[in-house]
């Protein structure tokens, strides 16, 4: 999960403490807070002494709350993002006591790091109800709509979403026909202007881009299968923003990809590693977060 950077006040989106932190309480089960944006406070609020806990007591939730304008690109972007984030918090909502409790119990133990992952949850908790308490339903309802007028007004982010989502929908529609034995017209052409508009965003560093054209040269039913081709496009989809390409972060030996050969898995490799760097490691290139 990239760290995010405003570009308009700097505010950092998360920060290795609270990952750590947080990640060390998924693998106890509670994880419902990580499926809404993340918030860290800035590095200023860190300890001199780098293995020292941060107080996160001492800190004020609403100085690190996120606002629309702190998602970057188009406005109507930021105001999207912002709402997808608070109903995905809101929808958690009420299992935040329980993991808080949960969390506490483990640190009947004595163990000084159970103290410091109620303290981040908590923290993480009371930042977010502040970012979200304007917030409504209409909001959340309205977010795609939100998001296709920043995509129509050329913001990259909203385009890889949108498209993503269409994707989804006419995949979904197709699936469930197929269930029910009903016909379902693919045009080909459709789903080919998808993929070059997929090609197109990652050349232009948006990593959903990546992702939806795996999703459609995997799948005979658009007539462009092509599993070394999607391949390439997933391990690129699964790289951080910024870092270095790393094909270890990608597993072949997981479906779809387990039938490559050996020398596919290294031409899916080499041309994935090309692609990545040409289009994803530029400092321009916009924080993307799934939605």
């Amino acid at each position: 999960m990239p760290i995010f950077y405003s570009t308009s006040t700097g505010k950092k989106k998360l920060l290795r403490a609270l990952v750590v932190s947080l990640t060390a309480l998924a693998a106890y089960g509670i994880y419902c807070i990580l499926q809404s944006d993340e918030i860290a406070p800035t590095a200023e609020v860190l300890p001199a002494n780098p293995q020292a806990p941060v107080r996160f007591d001492l800190l004020n939730p609403a100085k690190y709350a996120l606002e629309a304008e702190d998602y970057g690109g188009h406005p109507a972007y930021g105001a999207a993002m912002l709402a997808r984030g608070c109903a995905n918090y809101f929808e958690s909502r009420g299992n935040h006591d329980q993991d808080l409790a949960d969390a506490a119990k483990l640190g009947k133990s004595g163990d000084r790091n159970f103290e410091d992952l109620v303290a981040a949850t908590a923290f993480k908790i009371r930042t977010m109800e502040v970012q979200c308490s304007g917030v409504t339903v209409e909001d959340i309802r309205n977010s795609g709509d939100l998001l296709r007028e920043a995509a129509a007004a050329g913001d990259v982010n909203a385009k890889g979403i949108v498209l993503l989502e269409d994707f989804r929908a006419a995949d979904a529609a197709r699936a469930e026909a197929k269930l029910a034995n009903k016909p379902f017209d693919v045009d080909p052409a459709v789903y080919k202007n998808w993929l070059n508009e997929a090609v197109h965003l990652t050349e232009q560093g948006n990593l959903r881009g990546a992702q939806l054209a795996a999703l459609l040269t995997s799948l005979s039913a658009y007539g462009q299968k092509d599993m070394t081709a999607s391949a390439m496009w997933s391990m690129v989809a699964q790289q951080s923003k910024g870092e270095a390409f790393d094909s270890g972060k990608f597993s072949f030996e997981t479906e779809p990809y387990n039938e490559l050969s050996s020398a596919e898995r290294a031409v899916a490799t080499e041309r994935a590693k090309n692609v990545f760097e040409a289009c994803c490691t530029q400092p321009s290139a916009q924080d993307q977060k799934a939605p």
